[in-house]
């Protein structure tokens, strides 16, 4: 998941950190197949080195000289800025700078105002996101342009879902966004917030209505050639999500589990077709633990390697947490002890970066 702030990762971070330390030390406490010195070797080489990372203050530094960006159009930018919003989003703030500066049209503006409520919602403060949104709203109001509109109400349903945590006030601006797609016949946004209160009702533990909702939407868009990559692959990320939680509250029914590694693997085959790293990563590290679950060890240490080497090209510290943890799962699951040490204190060396990297909300 995505920092929502600085001081609140922090205490994750901390929580998950202490957590993974104590799990090694249970382990190798627990374990027979080594011995007393062996164990305090191990566990002080966690504790060590995360001290040692303590020593070091990790930053991300904006490099780059905006003056450099003058030549840029705001297509340019727009390319710039998303090809730097996952990995490296204190860089990408100063594409995003310069597109609010360049913005000329009245759908560059307000894509632009869209593009920063939605940068504030995952990196940045409530209260940015919702004033780049209003900024959104007022300006498609003004203009008379309900197709905008209906977006801008889309973003601003979703910053009420996932900063304020308020879902009947998301489910609000859902409904608005929904009812201009439909009298604008702009079927990609209606599938979209269908998509969102599909989300809703699987946050509000509804599961069955929720299912049958992505199921539904499946139907809509899977064998369509118009619907663009961005607007399927969601879907197919949430069903495999929503069966992996109904099997892990009824373990007896298998099908389900099977039901989350056949969705995962349509996602996967669609992101491997658009060479999309961050949604490969996301669905491999999905297959390697439903593998896991399933007791299929060499097939989940195959999907959790994939992940692996995805989410270091592309620097997803968020995603490589349950990467190592899973992994370590795995080798202790088959036995492996020195394996398993390995890749916890490998997550608990991983956490005390991610105390130290973790991005700040803009001033």
């Amino acid at each position: 998941s995505t920092l929502s702030s600085s001081s609140a990762a922090s205490d994750v971070y901390k929580r998950q950190f202490l957590s993974s330390v104590s799990f090694i030390g249970y382990f190798c406490v627990s374990s027979t197949c080594i011995n007393s010195y062996q164990f305090i070797m191990k566990f002080v080489f966690s504790v060590v080195t995360y001290l040692a990372f303590l020593t070091h203050l990790f930053s991300q530094e904006n490099t780059i000289q905006t003056d450099s960006l003058a030549p840029y159009s705001f297509e340019q930018l727009t390319e710039k800025y998303n090809s730097h919003k996952n990995t490296n989003p204190s860089e990408a703030t100063v594409y995003l700078d310069q597109m609010l500066l360049k913005a000329g049209t009245l759908e560059q503006r307000v894509s632009s105002f869209l593009t920063a409520s939605r940068h504030e919602t995952f990196y940045g403060t409530p209260k940015k996101a919702f004033t780049y949104v209003d900024a959104a709203i007022s300006l498609a109001k003004t203009e008379q342009n309900p197709s905008l509109l209906g977006k801008a109400y889309e973003r601003k349903g979703f910053i009420f879902y996932y900063k304020e945590k308020d879902y009947d006030t998301a489910f609000d601006f859902y409904l608005k966004a929904l009812d201009l797609a439909k009298k604008n016949q702009d079927e990609l946004l209606m599938i979209t917030v269908d998509h969102k209160i599909a989300a809703l009702y699987f946050m509000i533990d509804d599961t069955e209505v929720a299912l049958q909702k992505y199921r539904t939407l499946y139907a809509q868009t899977y064998d369509k050639a118009a619907i663009p990559y961005a607007v399927k692959i969601p879907i197919l990320k949430s069903l495999s999500n929503v069966y992996f939680k109904k099997y892990s509250l009824d373990p007896t029914k298998k099908i389900l589990l099977d039901s989350s590694s056949f969705f995962g693997e349509k996602g996967l085959k669609l992101a491997l077709a658009e060479k999309n790293q961050k949604d490969i990563t996301y669905l491999t590290n999905l297959l390697g633990i439903a593998s896991f679950t399933n007791k299929e060890y060499d097939k989940a240490l195959k999907y959790l390697a994939k992940a692996e080497t995805t989410a270091t090209k592309i620097s997803l510290n968020e995603r490589l947490k349950s990467v190592y943890h899973y992994k370590g799962m795995v080798f202790l699951a088959q036995a492996k002890s020195d394996s398993a040490i390995y890749y916890f204190q490998k997550n608990a060396v991983h956490l005390a970066c991610l105390l130290y990297t973790s991005p700040s909300p803009r001033d």
